[in-house]
């Protein structure tokens, strides 16, 4: 099978109202409960590989004709309806389609850098947005609720940016990065690499998802649109 990584056995063609964390349990939306339960329905459909978007194709040939999107449950649009998720948002500006791989909670950088280089040398795609998770996800004795970052967290995820652009060949890959959730040593040791990224702040963070965690419809709008210019901003022949 082609990307035999980019599979959850155990949520294929399943459908849900709530995933957490994105549920009336969530201790993220217990404190505005009223908010969460009066935010318009939807529901949660999976796919043929369990993930959050449209059937993939068996054909290689089709797939290269795409782009691709990596990441954790940002880029699985958790909290929003599935048409608002960033990726649709590129979809329907490029009229390209985006194969989305995102998970929650359980993907780490590791999980996110092994898809990528999967994609990269069966695929070969023309773009790859990758959205990084949280180093830190990648030490079990931290919890997950009290984020505290180390300078090895750090180090990780350079390295595994640093092997994405050694592997990339013609392939352009976006990192996308949360400038809130990173380390002043993070950006000092990525400032001078030549690589292309987007790090939206505080300041881009305009709405919320319905569980209070995650962006919202219009964040997750205005970051798609700077993925769309990015895309542009390169050769022509790409879109």
């Amino acid at each position: 099978m082609i990307l035999p990584k980019a599979i959850v056995p155990e949520d294929i063609y399943k459908e849900c109202d709530y995933y957490y964390p994105d549920s009336p349990t969530s201790h993220y939306v217990k404190h505005d409960l009223e908010a969460y339960n009066n935010y318009p329905k939807f529901t949660y459909k999976f796919n043929n590989r369990g993930l959050r978007d449209e059937d993939w194709p068996d054909d290689l040939e089709e797939l290269k004709k795409g782009y691709f999107a990596v990441g954790d449950s940002g880029t699985m649009a958790v909290g929003l309806p599935y048409e608002y998720g960033y990726t649709r948002v590129v979809e329907k500006e490029l009229g390209v389609r985006v194969y989305k791989i995102g998970r929650v909670e359980a993907c780490n950088v590791r999980w996110i850098f092994a898809n990528v280089k999967d994609i990269l040398e069966h695929i070969k795609p023309k773009v790859i947005f990758i959205q990084w998770s949280f180093a830190w996800r990648n030490n079990l004795k931290k919890s997950k609720f009290s984020w505290n970052p180390s300078k090895q967290d750090d180090e990780l995820l350079v390295n595994l940016i640093k092997q994405v652009e050694r592997l990339k060949g013609d392939t352009r890959i976006l990192h996308c990065l949360v400038r809130e959730n990173l380390t002043r040593q993070f950006f000092k040791m990525i400032k001078d690499l030549p690589i292309h990224t987007e790090c939206p702040d505080e300041t881009d963070t305009v709405d919320m998802a319905r569980d209070n965690l995650h962006y919202g419809i219009e964040t997750n709008k205005h970051f798609a649109h700077r993925c769309v210019r990015y895309v542009r901003s390169q050769n022509t022949n790409i879109w």
